[in-house]
C-alpha cells in the first residue's frame, strides 16, 4: 500500500481529483479485474476510467439471459459459487450474487455477477432464477471466463 501516497499526490498534480457521487465498476477491457468509471459532474473536467492492475486472483463472470417478456437479462437471478465438488453443502457456500443494474445513487452496473475466485480453479454454480423460472446447476465450471445461462422453458 505505499504506492497509493505517490498515486494521489500524481493524480491531485496533473488536476484529475474530482467530486463524482457514482463510480459504477465493470470489467471494462475484459480481464477479469473491476475498473472503476468516475463521472464527472461538471463540464470542464473529464470523467475518469481508472484501469485496474492490481495482481488478480481467479475470477468468474456470469450472466443470465432470460426468456421472452421483460426481464431479457435475468435481473434476479441469483447466482451462487461452491467449491468443485461441494454444491449445495452447508457452509460451503464461496458467494451468494443477485444480478443487478444498480447498486447506489446515479449509477449503474452491467446485468452479470462478477465473483473472485481467489485461488479456485474450477467451482460449481448454482442459478435460481426469478419469478420462478427455474433452477440450474452447472459442475465443474473452470475459472477466468465469462459464462451465460439460459433461462429454462
Amino acid at each position: 500500500m505505499e504506492s497509493v501516497g505517490p498515486f494521489f499526490e500524481k493524480m491531485e498534480r496533473e488536476h484529475m481529483i474530482v467530486y463524482t457521487a457514482p463510480g459504477p465498476s465493470c470489467d471494462y477491457d475484459r480481464d477479469g479485474r473491476l475498473d472503476l468509471f468516475l463521472a464527472n459532474w461538471w463540464v470542464n473536467q473529464r470523467s475518469l476510467l481508472l484501469k485496474n492492475e492490481s495482481q488478480a486472483g481467479n475470477w468468474l463472470q456470469v450472466a443470465v439471459e432470460g426468456g421472452e417478456g421483460v426481464n431479457r437479462n435475468g435481473i434476479g437471478a441469483v447466482v451462487r459459487v461452491y467449491p468443485a465438488g461441494r454444491i449445495g453443502e452447508s457452509g460451503a457456500l464461496w458467494c451468494s450474487r443477485e444480478i443487478a443494474v444498480g447498486y447506489g445513487y446515479a449509477s449503474g452496473q452491467e446485468a452479470l455477477a462478477h465473483i473472485g475466485l481467489a485461488g479456485l480453479d474450477e467451482c460449481n454454480v448454482e442459478f435460481i432464477l426469478p419469478h420462478g423460472g427455474g433452477r440450474v446447476e452447472q459442475r465443474g465450471v473452470k475459472a477466468n471466463q465469462r459464462i451465460t445461462i439460459s433461462k429454462l422453458n
